[in-house]
């Protein structure tokens, strides 16, 4: 099998429902996504959630709130902020 590169974006995230929420009201929100690759028939069979304080913090994955660690799952609608 060879090793083929696929370009991979995550695009319209939304929590419960709604695209950059400020103040929300449930404590345990759904969040919801969609992918976008350049190639036909690329599915999704895992994901992973990660929440920090800032972007910064994000980025170097310290600080973080809550990971999800890898979940193999093609789910990528309602999945519930733990």
């Amino acid at each position: 099998m060879r090793n083929i590169k696929v370009m991979l974006k995550v695009l319209n995230l939304r929590t419960d429902y709604r695209v950059n929420p400020v103040g929300l009201g449930n404590p345990r929100p759904r969040l919801s996504w969609e992918i976008q690759s350049d190639m036909r028939n690329v599915l999704q069979k895992a994901w992973e959630v990660r929440c920090a304080g800032s972007p910064g913090e994000l980025k170097a994955g310290k600080g973080l709130i809550w990971d999800s660690g890898q979940v193999e799952s093609d789910q990528s609608v309602q999945i519930e902020y733990q």
